[in-house]
């Protein structure tokens, strides 16, 4: 279904004000991303340990859900040693595993880093070290519970802010008074610690918490503020996260004021160790009675409109939470749970669209095209789950799931004696943050008994520039391997013909949306051509998308396009049908070669 229909189709099971009308049987998996940096002679100070094994952790955040990167002897080239769990290896409640961290961690220290020969004073320093960490984390731990401070600011931290909460909404139902919820975090935190460090991180947050407390109990702040109320309170929730009360609201337009006037001061220039830092912050805002009527639900439509700001406004916004806004991200969440079981629970399906060879009409290759059949939502649209499922690290187990199965299916195809019709794959951008791919990618083939020859991976220009390097590297070991590489979507992208001559290519797919109309036109038949003529030039097959009518066809192979692939030749068919459809275009005894343009 399309966007509407899959909205349509989630609003059955929910009401008008968004509550799930059904039993929510779906488990919500909890992932985690660690990064460790182990003491070496590189590392000179605590602070620089702590800061790799932080940088560590932002490599493994960015390379999907449920990562371990161990931040080693390889920084020294530009790379992080990744260590990816295997697919159901999460311990979930009630289960019994090891520790993915122990494991990785036991890696680490066996490995290059070659801490067996290490002296054993260094080892008994290490030892101690975690032992000292250990007592040092147990009293801060209970200094905080004991104060209700943050260590770090000095404010309150989260329970005793949500204690505040509690008071003051008390006294809101006695008193029928309106209370707000604020919750403001710091924009790309992160890259700043990974700048500078975390000592420099350490010192922004305190400044930012101090900043906080100016703009709120400065007078014109105050004023606006019934006089016998109790002052704004400010509370550090989260690693970047601050959470704001406001009691005896006369209106939200007062609210509207102060977190104004919070994001422009915010945004002044901050002056720390030396460097001068500019800040953004995102703020999401709930207002009791409107938007609930307890602690909990409060700061949890307060983190629903924070995120929405951070998503789909610009950076240092705000937004106030609406029931739109909960509804919907109840509605992902279900989604995302529905996704999580689609591939152990047998939902997830292949289909196959044949490429033909426009000099011999003979089918070269079939492209596989995942679809998704839940019991409850039907068949959903590639364009709907595909998002979620690259959002949630998903992607990275399906996109593994759907190079086996085709891998699998194009060998039965070899077997039936269709032995040189391959098979083609779609690879995603966050597939490449892999640095292993090109190894599972080949170690999958060769598991299937299939010629690599026979394999096409399909990648977007956006995939090749998000991280040339990496990229370039990946395909490099996979064009070594025997298997073929296409640029899908040609022309639609960044169209950086600078990287093409480096890039160990094979084919080039021009996008479908050349061909609108029966004809092209004549500026879509001038970028046609000359696409056709440089890859022809570079030694690269030309495949193009979106073939519905006799008269494209024919155009196309009046410029010496060398495949098609569309409606007019089939549509994706499932994998039951492609022999009968392989016969159809194939029926010669002897094989048909793969119109291929050797790179």
């Amino acid at each position: 279904p399309g966007e509407g229909d899959l909205a349509a189709i989630l609003q059955e099971y929910f009401n008008d004000r968004g509550v799930f009308q059904g039993r929510f049987t779906a488990s919500v998996r909890i992932t985690a991303s660690f990064g460790v940096a182990a003491l070496t002679e590189d590392i000179g100070n605590p602070a620089e340990l702590v800061n790799c094994a932080d940088k560590a952790l932002y490599v493994a955040k960015e390379s999907g859900r449920n990562r371990v990167v161990a931040w080693g002897d390889a920084q020294d080239s530009g790379e992080h040693q990744a260590s990816d769990q295997e697919p159901g290896s999460e311990v979930s409640d009630g289960q019994a595993g090891e520790s993915p961290l122990a494991a990785d961690t036991a890696a680490v220290t066996a490995g290059n880093r070659g801490q067996e020969s290490e002296p054993r004073d260094l080892k008994q320093l290490q030892s101690r070290i975690a032992e000292l960490e250990d007592e040092l984390s147990y009293a801060q731990t209970s200094l905080t519970q004991k104060d209700g401070r943050d260590t770090l600011t000095d404010l309150p931290n989260r329970l005793l802010f949500y204690d505040r909460v509690c008071q003051a909404l008390a006294q809101g139902q006695r008193y029928d008074r309106t209370a707000a919820i604020i919750v403001l975090d710091i924009d790309m935190f992160q890259r700043i610690n990974d700048a500078l460090g975390f000592v420099v991180g350490d010192q922004l947050l305190r400044k930012a918490a101090d900043r906080l407390v100016e703009i709120l109990r400065s007078t014109d702040t105050v004023s606006l503020l019934d006089d016998n109320s109790a002052s704004p309170t400010v509370s550090r929730t989260g690693a970047d996260e601050f959470g704001i009360l406001l009691t005896d609201l006369k209106d939200s337009d007062m609210v509207t004021w102060i977190v104004k006037r919070i994001l422009d001061n915010m945004s002044k220039a901050l002056e720390i160790d030396g460097h001068e830092i500019f800040l953004t912050c995102s703020v999401g805002i709930s207002l009791y009675p409107h938007d609930g009527d307890n602690a909990e639900v409060l700061m949890q439509n307060a983190n629903a409109a924070r995120y929405s700001a951070k998503q789909h406004l610009s950076r240092n916004n705000y937004a106030f939470y609406s029931a739109d806004l909960n509804q919907s991200s109840y509605k992902h969440l279900w989604f995302e749970s529905q996704l999580h079981h689609a591939l152990e629970q047998g939902e997830l399906s292949l289909h196959y669209q044949p490429k033909i060879n426009l000099q011999t009409g003979k089918v070269t290759s079939m492209e596989a095209l995942i679809r998704w059949n839940n019991p409850k939502l039907g068949f959903v649209s590639p364009a709907d789950f595909i998002p979620v499922a690259e959002r949630t690290g998903l992607i990275n187990e399906i996109g593994e799931w759907v190079t086996r199965t085709a891998c699998r299916q194009a060998r039965q195809w070899v077997d039936a004696g269709f032995v040189d019709v391959g098979v083609a794959v779609n690879l995603s951008a966050l597939q490449f943050r892999q640095e292993d791919l090109h190894e599972r990618i080949i170690s999958t083939v060769a598991d299937s008994g299939l010629d690599p020859q026979l394999l096409e991976v399909e990648i977007t220009e956006s995939v090749v520039m998000e991280n040339y390097d990496m990229a370039l590297r990946i395909l490099e070991e996979l064009h070594k391997a025997g298997i073929h590489l296409a640029v899908d979507d040609f022309g639609t992208g960044y169209s950086s013909l600078a990287y093409l001559k480096y890039l160990p290519l094979n084919t080039l797919k021009i996008d479908r949306s050349f061909l609108s109309g029966t004809v092209p036109d004549k500026q879509d038949e001038l970028i046609i051509t000359a696409i056709i003529a440089m890859a022809h030039s570079m030694g690269l097959a030309v495949v193009a998308e979106g073939v519905e009518n006799n008269a494209q066809k024919a155009f196309l192979a009046g410029l010496g396009c060398d495949e098609v692939q569309g409606y007019l030749l089939s549509k994706p068919v499932p994998e039951d049908a492609v022999l009968a459809l392989l016969e159809k275009y194939n029926s010669e005894d002897l094989p048909v070669s793969r119109a291929r343009i050797p790179a």
